[in-house]
């Protein structure tokens, strides 16, 4: 990579137009955040609108579309589990990565972020084929087991436990790295307000942490937070 010209950098979703959620938000932000500082920044996404001079809308199947839903019907479900084709996520990511592999051509774009796992794997064979010359970094936020991440070659963990248990595993590689995802503090700080305290009986000092997101019992156990908390607390 020419050190000496402005990297072109992708960020890419492909719920990002049709579906709400941390992997599409963090799209989002991280879009807006690069664009704001000037950086040669895409954000590509799956469908909706383009509302940003640096947006660019790449059609593809949706995961609730009706084309997904016959095709799920139509294919028999060992195969498609085997090509990528199982379920209505898959088949958006397929279809997402072909047109996105042209855009990255065509754009000639250095750095691909994502944190789609398919999408990164056919890049980077489109890559491996001499189709692309992008380097497809992916932000590990969809809980993918070990043996999916060793097929990555440049991947951001975003919790020291992912870091560590990869190391303990042996899978560690020297081209991933560990980064939290960010947070605004200038727009998320500690708050003021002493009418809804009282409503909740919760005394003007005491110290409320608030967290809401998705709660499952194989991964984002959020509940531990009560737990920790009661442990500092003590």
């Amino acid at each position: 990579m020419d050190s000496t010209k402005p990297i072109r950098i992708c960020i890419a979703s492909s719920g990002l137009g049709h579906v709400q959620r941390g992997i599409e938000s963090w799209a989002l932000e991280l879009g807006m955040a690069l664009a704001q500082r000037g950086e040669q920044v895409y954000l590509c996404k799956g469908a909706g609108d383009v509302t940003h001079d640096y947006e660019r809308v790449v059609r593809c199947w949706t995961r609730g579309s009706k084309k997904t839903e016959r095709l799920l019907r139509w294919i028999p479900k060992p195969l498609g589990w085997r090509i990528g084709l199982g379920a209505g996520y898959g088949v958006e990511q397929v279809t997402f990565a072909w047109k996105l592999i042209w855009f990255l051509r065509h754009q000639r774009i250095d750095i691909l972020h994502l944190q789609d796992p398919q999408v990164a794997i056919l890049v980077q064979r489109a890559v491996r084929i001499g189709l692309l010359k992008t380097r497809t970094i992916l932000n590990h936020g969809t809980d993918e087991p070990s043996e999916f991440l060793k097929k990555i070659e440049f991947l951001q963990h975003g919790a020291p436990w992912h870091q560590q248990s990869a190391i303990e595993a042996g899978s560690w590689k020297d081209s991933w790295t560990m980064i939290p995802n960010f947070v605004d503090t200038q727009k998320f700080q500690p708050g003021k307000c002493d009418r809804l305290r009282a409503q909740l009986e919760i005394p003007p000092d005491a110290l409320v942490a608030l967290v809401s997101s998705a709660i499952k019992k194989k991964h984002k156990r959020i509940d531990f937070i009560i737990t920790e908390f009661e442990t500092v607390r003590k």
